[in-house]
């Protein structure tokens, strides 16, 4: 009896292991990583693309407040050399 447990025992761990190492789970395992990549790059391109958005409003407001600080240059200088 406890001969034939283990041999049963030895054939329910062989199968599991075949299970596992078959090439469909393989496929499978290979598939849920390939998700997780995908899943990872889209979230950083989202971030990337939100970074993007404020900086571009960041350079926008910093060009107009260059702008408006080079006509303020010229108008004093052109008051200082009316003088």
């Amino acid at each position: 009896m406890k001969g034939r447990n283990e041999t049963v025992e030895h054939k329910l761990v062989s199968l599991k292991r075949d299970i596992d190492e078959s090439p469909l789970s393989v496929l499978r395992s290979e598939l849920a990583q390939k998700n997780l990549s995908l899943v990872e790059a889209d979230t950083k391109i989202k971030n990337v693309a939100e970074e993007r958005d404020e900086v571009r409003k960041k350079f926008e407001v910093l060009k107009k407040d260059m702008v408006n600080l080079k006509k303020q240059m010229d108008r004093e200088q052109k008051d200082t050399l009316g003088r």
